[in-house]
């Protein structure tokens, strides 16, 4: 009998003893916008596409959780000497990882606009 009350008080410890996910504290925690323009590439002869940094990738590395992002494309314009793409990309981190996310180039913003393209 012993050990069945023992194993009763084991389970009911177990069962109330469960970790909160990371999704939960992440989303719960104050969030910010922060932003950084990317451009690069040449528009004519010899033509030098341009292929801007994963920033996904760029803030995982960093263990930055990342709750949304949203690209703008910029205007470019048609000179040689213009570039083949320009776009601010922004994310949505938790506050206290902003320093983190400066360090990287990236500066306080407001909300992307609505003609942004949103994922996250």
């Amino acid at each position: 009998m012993p050990r069945f009350v023992l194993f009763l008080v084991l389970l009911a410890a177990a069962v109330g003893c469960r970790p909160r996910p990371l999704a939960d504290t992440a989303t719960s925690a104050p969030a910010v916008w922060m932003a950084q323009t990317y451009s690069g590439g040449q528009q004519c002869a010899p033509r030098q596409p341009y292929t801007p940094p994963n920033v996904a990738e760029v803030m995982a590395r960093e263990r930055i959780a990342v709750l949304a992002m949203a690209v703008e494309q910029m205007s470019v314009c048609q000179a040689c000497t213009c570039p083949a793409y320009a776009a601010r990309h922004f994310v949505q981190i938790r506050a206290a990882d902003a320093e983190r996310a400066a360090a990287l180039g990236f500066e306080p913003a407001e909300a992307p606009p609505e003609g942004a393209r949103r994922s996250g």
